[in-house]
């Protein structure tokens, strides 16, 4: 809150470093706001939501009043000379709203709107790995892959085969079991990972089948972009790259 004294110059009053939120769903959020300590130094400050600065709801104070949904995540400090301090972890789309800063002050409450827009997260591009290890698929076990992106709210996984004219899907998780039953061809595969917000699809992961069998089958699975190489009955690697 700016205020013009008799002077003319400005007073400022309340001011906090940002007004408008952008932030996705599971991170934190810090405002911080500075006030005229020489005469807000023992006021109470408050943090309320509400479209309305007369009727917002006070979620909680540095009286130590703290509303029972934001008590294990959020918190008001008066570090005084530093500002008041408002800190929310783990962030919700049901966040999303107008807020207020506010210090108690007679007849009128110094306040600052604050708009906050929680949204879901977009994924990256997902990653492949093999679960087996290496000593597991010498002895003939299946390989299991496993698909995972490192970013992405509430992420979904789905396992293709490349296809001609469409692509088949495999799978829907972010595991790939190969075994000789499975394996009747060459194949292409891939993993794509999605949310309400984007998808991604990762590398070509490439199935070569050497030795048709239903039991002693023998495959090699290989991914170019991470230079690691799987033969079933034996393992290679080329380079030094520990994922598939």
């Amino acid at each position: 809150m700016i205020l013009r004294n008799r002077a003319g110059g400005v007073s400022v009053q309340l001011q906090c470093d940002k007004t408008n939120i952008q932030a996705t769903v599971g991170t934190p959020v810090t405002i911080i706001c500075t006030y005229r300590a020489s005469q807000y130094r023992f006021s109470k400050k408050y943090w309320c939501a509400g479209d309305s600065r007369s009727s917002c709801e006070v979620l909680m104070d540095t009286d130590g009043f703290c509303d029972a949904a934001y008590r294990t995540r959020a918190q008001i400090i008066d570090r005084v000379s530093k500002g008041v301090i408002v800190s929310i972890r783990d962030l919700k789309l049901e966040d999303t709203g107008i807020y207020w800063v506010a210090i108690d002050k007679i007849y009128a409450d110094l306040m600052i709107r604050i708009q906050l827009t929680v949204t879901k997260e977009a994924v990256d591009k997902p990653n492949v790995w093999p679960l087996s290890s290496l000593e597991r698929t010498c002895w003939g076990e299946p390989v299991v892959l496993r698909c995972g992106s490192t970013r992405g709210t509430n992420a979904q996984y789905t396992w293709y085969k490349v296809g001609r004219p469409n692509n088949i899907v495999l799978h829907n998780s972010p595991d790939l079991c190969l075994q000789c039953s499975n394996i009747i061809e060459d194949n292409q595969l891939f993993c794509s990972a999605y949310n309400d917000v984007s998808s991604q699809s990762s590398d070509f992961v490439t199935v070569q089948l050497l030795q048709p069998a239903d039991k002693n089958c023998i495959y090699l699975i290989s991914s170019k972009g991470l230079g690691l190489l799987y033969l079933y009955g034996m393992s290679v690697f080329v380079g030094s790259s520990s994922q598939l």
